[in-house]
């Protein structure tokens, strides 16, 4: 898929699985938390640098991102307010694996905070094209973090298509922003997605 000059890869459901499940059995933990969170909630680049644990209300399923992103003129803080069961659970994981509860939610595998958005950038995009590639999967250079928020958007609107409602939880200022996020997937598709939101595999 094509926007202008520059290719958006969106995966599905299957091929987000299948990359879960070889992360997982790697202990690639950065990887899979990243997988899960950004295709299900639509996290930016900062937004996972910037995500800190006393954001993160797992009770009530909140989850605030700070100084977000909605134009280029402007930041302010976005609010997930019905974080998904899998993120939920995935977040779970994360507190038992490393005993972490303050401080950045998403670090490197040996628990070191990253230094940097840039940083955590390039090691998350590496990690996503090399095993795309092993797998064999479309596209495999087009796998990074910013098409997983296209995806996320894409798999929200497939099972939701309402502009306004998109608009406000993927925090833009304009509805045209969602339908430059958002991709035709293949009918039939929303149960695949809503298993996925659920951790049902």
């Amino acid at each position: 898929m094509r926007d202008g000059d520059r290719r958006k890869r969106i995966l599905l459901p299957h091929e987000a699985e299948l990359m879960l499940s070889v992360a997982r059995n790697r202990k690639q933990y950065l990887l899979e938390d990243v997988l899960v969170v950004g295709i299900c909630e639509g996290l930016r680049r900062n937004e996972f640098f910037n995500l800190q644990w006393r954001h993160v209300d797992e009770k009530r399923r909140l989850m605030t991102l700070r100084d977000t992103k909605s134009n280029l003129d402007d930041q302010t803080d976005r609010m997930i307010d019905d974080v998904r069961p899998r993120t939920l659970q995935t977040l779970r994981a994360m507190r038992e694996r490393t005993g972490v509860t303050n401080g950045p939610v998403f670090r490197k595998d040996d628990g070191s905070p990253f230094s940097s958005v840039t940083s955590l950038g390039i090691e998350v995009n590496r990690q996503l094209k090399d095993l795309a590639a092993e797998l064999k999967l479309p596209d495999p250079e087009q796998v990074t973090m910013h098409p997983l928020r296209h995806t996320s958007v894409s798999w929200h609107y497939a099972d939701d298509p309402d502009p306004e409602r998109t608009r406000i939880r993927y925090g833009w200022k304009s509805v045209k922003m969602v339908f430059q996020y958002t991709h035709l997937l293949p009918r039939g598709i929303v149960g695949e997605v809503r298993a996925f939101w659920n951790g049902a595999n």
